[in-house]
C-alpha cells in the first residue's frame, strides 16, 4: 500500500508550530526558543512536540532530524499521540534513524489506539503489507475502518478497495461504492476513478453511464491517466454522451502524453483515420512507435503495417517483419492475420533475412522487457 498522504499526516502533526512565536508576545525568536527548550526540559509535552517540529522543519535553524527524533520520543513516552505519529513516521521513512518497521509499528499502534487517524491508516498498511508485523488482512480492514470513519480520505479509498476485493472481509460491492463515493466527493482522484468504473460496469449499483462520465471527468481533470483514457473511450463510443471525436482525441492525447500505452495506440489510430484531428500518418506512426515500445501488441501490429505499406514512414519490409514477429508473440485477435503476413513477407525476403528479422525481433523484445522492468521499480 502506498502512502500518498505523508505530507498531510506531517502537516496535521506539526500544525501547531506556526503558533510558536505568536504565543510569545515579547522577545526575539531566539529567546522564545530558549524558553521553549526550558519548558520542554521540564517535561512540558506540548513544548517537546513543538520543539521537535522546529527541528524537523528547520524553522529558525537547519533541519536536525536527530534532535527532532529525541524530542518526539520524549513527548511520545508521555502518551502524546501527534508525537507518537511523527516518531513512527521517522522510523518508517528512516529520518534521523535507520528505517525500523518494527519500531514504527509499535508507535503507530500506540497513536492509533488513542484515536489518531493517520496512525490508524499507517497501522492498517503495515498489517496489509506485512511490514513490522505478519500480514493480517482482518486487522488491516479493522484499522482502515476506524480511520475512514473519522473522515481520513486515503483510508476511505483503501477500505473501499478491501470491500471490493473481499480482503479482510466479505466482498461487498455496495459498501465499496459507498466508501469510494465518500472519498470521491472529497476530491480523491483514485476513488473518483473507481467510482466511475463501478457505475460504468454496474457494480454495487445499476449501470449508469452518465454518472460514470461525470466521475471519470473529475479524475481526468486532476490528471489521472486511466480516467483520461476511459473518458476518451466514452466520448469515442458515445457512452453517457453523444459521440465526440474531438473530445476523445483531447483526452487520449492527455493520457498518451503521460505514457499510457493504450491511449498512445488509440491516438495513433485517430491520427491515421483523421478522427477528431487532421489526418497525419507521420504523427500516427510516432504514437504507434511509442505504444509499441511499451509492449502494446495492437500498436506493434499497426507499426508493422505502416512499415510494410510505407505509410507515415519509408517502406521497410525487413523492419515490418521484425515487428510482426514481436506482435505475433502475444495471442490476439490479429494473430491469424499476423501469421499470414509473416509467411508472405518472409517468402519475399528470403530465409537469410527471416533469420535476421527474428534476431532483430529478439532485440526489440529485450528492450521492451528492460523498459517494463525499470517501470516496475519503486
Amino acid at each position: 500500500m502506498k502512502h500518498p498522504f505523508k505530507t498531510i499526516a506531517l502537516a496535521i502533526a506539526i500544525l501547531v508550530t506556526p503558533l510558536l512565536l505568536q504565543s510569545e508576545e515579547a522577545g526575539s525568536p531566539v529567546s522564545s526558543i530558549a524558553k521553549l527548550i526550558a519548558k520542554a526540559e521540564q517535561g512540558d509535552v506540548e513544548a517537546q512536540h513543538i520543539l521537535a517540529n522546529i527541528y524537523y522543519k528547520g524553522e529558525g535553524s537547519s533541519k536536525d532530524y536527530s534532535a527532532a527524533l529525541g524530542w518526539y520520543q520524549k513527548a511520545a513516552d508521555q502518551g502524546h499521540a501527534p508525537s507518537q505519529t511523527m516518531l513512527a513516521l521517522m522510523y518508517y521513512y528512516g529520518e534521523g534513524t535507520p528505517t525500523d518497521y518494527s519500531t514504527a509499528f509499535k508507535w503507530f499502534q500506540k497513536a492509533a489506539e488513542l484515536g489518531d487517524a493517520p496512525s490508524q491508516y499507517y497501522l492498517a498498511s503495515m498489517y496489509r503489507d506485512g511490514k513490522g508485523t505478519p500480514k493480517d488482512s482482518s486487522s488491516a480492514f479493522k484499522w482502515l475502518q476506524k480511520a475512514a470513519e473519522q473522515g481520513h480520505v486515503p483510508a476511505q479509498y483503501y477500505l473501499a478497495c478491501m470491500y471490493y476485493d473481499g480482503q479482510g472481509t466479505s466482498k461487498d460491492d455496495s459498501a465499496a461504492l459507498e466508501w469510494h463515493q465518500k472519498a470521491a466527493e472529497q476530491g480523491y482522484a483514485l476513488s473518483q476513478h473507481n467510482l466511475a468504473c463501478m457505475y460504468h460496469k454496474g457494480e454495487g449499483t445499476p449501470k449508469d453511464n452518465s454518472a460514470a462520465l461525470k466521475w471519470y471527468h473529475k479524475a481526468a481533470d486532476q490528471g489521472y491517466a486511466l480516467s483520461q483514457h476511459n473518458l476518451a473511450l466514452m466520448y469515442y463510443n458515445g457512452e453517457g454522451t453523444s459521440k465526440d471525436y474531438s473530445a476523445a482525441f483531447h483526452w487520449f492525447q492527455k493520457a498518451a502524453e503521460q505514457g499510457a500505452a493504450i491511449s498512445q495506440y488509440y491516438l495513433a489510430r485517430m491520427y491515421c483515420k483523421g478522427e477528431g484531428t487532421t489526418m497525419d500518418y507521420s504523427t500516427g506512426f510516432k504514437w504507434f512507435q511509442k505504444a509499441a515500445a511499451q509492449g502494446d501488441a495492437e500498436a506493434q501490429f499497426g507499426l508493422a503495417l505502416m512499415y510494410y505499406n510505407g505509410v507515415g514512414i519509408t517502406k521497410d519490409e525487413f523492419e515490418s517483419l521484425a515487428w510482426l514477429y514481436v506482435a505475433g508473440s502475444v495471442q490476439s485477435d490479429n494473430s491469424l492475420t499476423i501469421k499470414k503476413l509473416i509467411d508472405v513477407v518472409g517468402q519475399k525476403l528470403g530465409s537469410q533475412a527471416v533469420l535476421q528479422a527474428r534476431q532483430r525481433a529478439a532485440e526489440i523484445q529485450k528492450s521492451i522487457d528492460i523498459r517494463k522492468a525499470q517501470t516496475k521499480q519503486p
